[in-house]
């Protein structure tokens, strides 16, 4: 009885999580760029394989946990702003790099783009764009004539100005994102939409069923736990009644 006590806790932790992912997902449904998060299970007794080398998987019977939490890299549906500084990332799992003030680069796909005090083509958190060589992108005073081409050349009425670069980010980029760590692997075949920013790849209503799921799920285990706990008072009482 003990065994399914923590069965079914484990099953309720599970969906605590899964619920925090898909109210993130749903809290950035609006985010340009946004890239939904999915929570990857695996059964306790395969984590334990992993752990161990010499547990049996089916001898152990003690619920599932979140293995990951994946990113979904598809992209999201263009929406058309005509703005000059407005980008979107045409292919999927391709990511744009940010400076951060304090040195740390990061990925964004959010094309919102702008110029700051200081000349450079920045996000709209003020993060500086790189272009391929990993250098700022510094616009001209009295800019004109801007056009941002697909492969992510800025090209303005003196000329090229820089090429935004695009980036393929690894397994372990991924799972520290959006900050970007180690070397970076620059994207074949990536294509920017200059007047286009891109909607989150978040479907409301399929996060919306999974909350409702987990929530059922949630309720589930809390009945188990409830049950469980009464057969162990049943069983002492029955105990020290045979005493």
């Amino acid at each position: 009885m003990i065994r399914g006590i923590y069965t079914a806790a484990s099953a309720m932790q599970l969906n605590t999580h899964m619920v925090d992912v898909m109210a993130d997902n749903l809290a950035n449904s609006a985010t340009t760029g946004y890239k939904r998060k999915e929570a990857v299970v695996r059964s306790f007794g395969d984590v334990l394989v992993d752990l161990t080398g010499d547990a049996e998987p089916g001898r152990v019977q003690l619920g599932a946990q979140i293995d990951e939490v994946a990113r979904d890299g598809r992209a999201g549906s263009l929406r058309r702003t005509d703005g000059l500084l407005d980008v979107a990332v045409e292919t999927d799992d391709h990511q744009m790099l940010a400076q951060r003030a304090d040195g740390t680069r990061v990925f964004t796909r959010n094309g919102q783009l702008r110029m700051d005090a200081d000349l450079y083509l920045v996000t709209s958190n003020g993060d500086r764009i790189l272009d391929a060589g990993l250098v700022p992108i510094e616009l001209p005073q009295d800019l004109t004539g801007l056009k941002i081409e697909a492969d992510g050349t800025v090209r303005g009425s003196e000329g090229v100005l820089g090429r935004i670069g695009l980036f393929t980010p690894s397994v372990a980029q991924l799972a520290a994102f959006p900050v970007a760590l180690g070397a970076l692997l620059p994207a074949e075949g990536g294509r920017l939409q200059q007047g286009f920013l891109e909607s989150s790849n978040v479907n409301i209503v399929t996060e919306m069923m999974g909350l409702i799921e987990a929530n059922r799920h949630f309720g589930l285990g809390q009945k188990l736990v409830t049950v469980h706990d009464q057969l162990l008072q049943k069983a002492s009482n029955d105990l020290g009644r045979t005493q």
